[in-house]
């Protein structure tokens, strides 16, 4: 079942990377994500022996149009491992707790947060001596991923996700129509719709 869900997935591939050396384009690797609003940073070394252009490098990203968004590529320098500072937070308490903040010790983080549609909690930080220097990472356990809104259901096609499961090829040709006429508007629509707890 799984393999019939990721199947259109599959057809439409990752982002590969591609660097010129010399006359040729060598593949150096692929990136993905996850979900329509995950981000992420990755890193992906060029293949040894590739040779510059005077100097300069000449990269290619081959991905499906109008499937990934990419807000930045660039090309940085290798120059040795991050010692990264761990900031454990202190969170104030939201609904369901017992009234009391979680301290900055690894006990207190023995048990998870389990949040449900409407709870919120406040994260502390005591940042180290001139924040500004650092770049900030969270790191979690646990994940998220987002499946459905309910107005989102009204489009609801049974018909169509059958077709996906069984036939990934034919269902994104009927699709790709669809989608390329929503797709001026659907970022607006995406960020201007709410989340709701589908019963």
């Amino acid at each position: 079942m799984r393999s019939r869900v990721n199947g259109p997935g599959d057809l439409l591939g990752r982002i590969e990377i591609l660097v010129e050396d010399g006359e040729r384009w060598i593949r150096a690797g692929e990136v993905g994500e996850t979900g329509p609003i995950s981000t992420d940073v990755t890193l992906v070394p060029f293949p040894e022996g590739i040779r510059s252009d005077n100097g300069r490098w000449h990269v290619r990203l081959r991905m499906a149009r109008g499937y990934w968004r990419v807000d930045l590529a660039a090309m940085v320098d290798l120059v040795g491992p991050a010692r990264p500072l761990w900031i454990t937070p202190a969170v104030v308490p939201g609904p369901g707790t017992d009234g009391s903040p979680r301290a900055d010790t690894d006990t207190a983080w023995s048990e998870p947060i389990i949040t449900l549609p409407g709870n919120s909690y406040l994260f502390s930080f005591t940042l180290p001596e001139n924040p500004g220097e650092y770049e900030y990472f969270l790191d979690t356990r646990g994940y998220y991923l987002e499946w459905m809104r309910e107005n989102w259901m009204t489009e609801e096609n049974p018909d169509m996700v059958l077709l996906m499961l069984q036939d990934p090829a034919e269902y994104l040709q009927q699709m790709t129509p669809l989608f390329k006429r929503s797709e001026p508007t659907m970022e607006e629509t995406f960020w201007r719709s709410k989340y709701e707890q589908v019963q």
